[in-house]
């Protein structure tokens, strides 16, 4: 389960490609039950995060960095920008802070990022905003970080996989998911690979949002609680199926929306707050922490439609490992 990846998270490249992923291919490539990666096409990303190359950029630069630590909605100054969930700033070490429209003078030094000294993963805390600090950060009562490629990397089609601990507490919202690089929501598709409520720890959601169709949202229980270990969460998405996985294994599937056929970038976030899980209360612990081990793109496989069909997986057959 997660030994193939606590092996990925030892590899001394912290990232193999960067910008956009190959051209796609039509593929006859049916998702698995069980997802073997030796069966896809090329990897096209990997960050094993031993190093965090992560900026605010709010156009895109020469030369970007492979993470964005802001959603560039409204511009620098807006907390749409920012919008950490419904009580939460996604802050960053060169955010000054905003107070009535007016950039702050100098560097909050807040940084929701760091590294965890007993695995290596990548950290994104949660926290409470130091009282002094809440006037420049439209009050909100909590601090807490987002990763985006959206300048760095987009890719059509192929499977998504994170290796992630997730935090508990009621209001926590950890996230990992896929928006297009380009138009209006949800015209061109959102694509959840997860998504969980930190009070339901057993429960997982896995979400398609489409233009052309209604929400297609899927309840699935797991087996084990997600914070207390790694789980990898993966999502295959072809041109008729998006199909998602936990440790590899399938644990939804549904019909690829007509209109998520571009590009999409990924986000990692840990929001706090909102209409569906509630706000945090007495009982939720902070800090609260969103680990991290790594997280791996791979394209479709090409053309090669026996290949393709040598690597299903029979039922009851164990993936990589």
């Amino acid at each position: 389960m997660v030994n193939g990846w606590a092996r990925a998270a030892g590899l001394t490249l912290a990232a193999l490609v960067l910008g956009l992923g190959p051209a796609p291919q039509a593929s006859p490539y049916k998702p698995p039950s069980v997802m073997k990666t030796d069966c896809l096409g090329p990897m096209t990303f990997e960050d094993t995060f031993k190093s965090l190359d992560a900026g605010p950029d709010q156009i895109r630069p020469t030369k970007p960095r492979r993470w964005r630590t802001v959603y560039g909605y409204g511009g620098a100054l807006a907390w749409d920008n920012r919008k950490g969930g419904r009580v939460a700033v996604a802050v960053d070490p060169s955010f000054a802070g905003v107070k009535a429209g007016v950039a702050g003078p100098a560097s909050l030094g807040l940084n929701p990022f760091s590294t965890d000294p007993d695995t290596g993963a990548l950290v994104v805390r949660a926290q409470q905003t130091p009282a002094e600090m809440a006037p420049l950060l439209w009050n909100k009562p909590y601090t807490t970080g987002l990763l985006t490629t959206k300048f760095s990397f987009s890719q059509r089609y192929g499977y998504f996989e994170i290796n992630a601990k997730l935090p508990k507490g009621k209001g926590l919202w950890p996230a990992f998911w896929l928006l297009p690089d380009a138009g209006q929501w949800p015209a061109g598709g959102e694509l959840d690979i997860f998504e969980q409520l930190g009070h339901e720890n057993e429960t997982m959601y896995f979400s398609v949002h489409s233009g052309a169709q209604k929400t297609v949202a899927n309840k699935v229980t797991l087996a084990a609680d997600a914070s207390r270990d790694f789980h990898l969460y993966g999502a295959a998405w072809t041109p008729s199926e998006v199909v998602w996985y936990v440790d590899r294994k399938e644990v939804a599937r549904t019909t690829t929306p007509a209109d998520m056929d571009k590009p999409m970038h990924m986000i990692i976030d840990l929001a706090v707050g909102g209409g569906w899980g509630g706000d945090p209360d007495e009982t939720t612990k902070f800090p609260a922490d969103l680990k991290v081990l790594g997280v791996r793109v791979w394209a479709l496989p090409g053309l090669d439609a026996k290949r393709a069909a040598s690597c299903e997986v029979a039922p009851g057959q164990q993936g990589d490992q």
